[in-house]
């Protein structure tokens, strides 16, 4: 298992990455786990601002097949 590359995988950055090894080496499993939830939020927000993306194109692809009426 390779944390390194599952961490960059769920969209860690390098600093949260190098962070949470230093507190995997240390023992430190609060600070472990303050890394996940932080990067868990990040892509919380991003899926969500993806979602409202997506119900922007509904919407105009309805108003397309409906012929903007």
């Amino acid at each position: 298992m390779d944390i390194r590359k599952i961490l960059k995988d769920a969209g860690a950055t390098s600093l949260q990455i190098n962070q949470y090894m230093e507190y995997l080496e240390n023992g430190n499993k609060k600070g472990q786990e303050r890394i996940l939830c932080r990067c868990k939020g990040i892509q919380k927000e991003k899926l969500e601002d993806k979602r409202e993306q997506l119900l922007c194109l509904d919407y105009m692809i309805a108003k397309v097949e409906k012929g903007y009426e």
